[in-house]
């Protein structure tokens, strides 16, 4: 991936590269793709900030119950990462 020669591992800004890229793949439902993205996303974040951080838990839960629609994934990103 170009991102691994453009940014240093690991790199908060590579977290927000995943999390965009599982956002356009729940979007095309490519939903193990979304997952895996949020997985990466979820590992940098850990590397970054910690896994007590907000983001790292919301990127943990998104991994865990990935969005299946572009509805449940603005929902999600309303209220927190929360599914309801």
């Amino acid at each position: 991936m170009c991102l691994n020669y453009t940014l240093p591992y690991p790199h908060d800004e590579k977290v927000q590269h995943y999390d965009h890229l599982a956002q356009t793949l729940v979007a095309i439902g490519d939903i193990p793709g979304a997952a895996a993205a949020y997985e990466a996303a979820y590992t940098v974040s850990c590397l970054c900030s910690g896994r007590d951080y907000d983001e790292s838990q919301l990127y943990h839960r998104l991994m865990s119950d990935t969005p299946t629609t572009k509805e449940d994934l603005l929902r999600v990103y309303k209220h927190g990462g929360e599914l309801e």
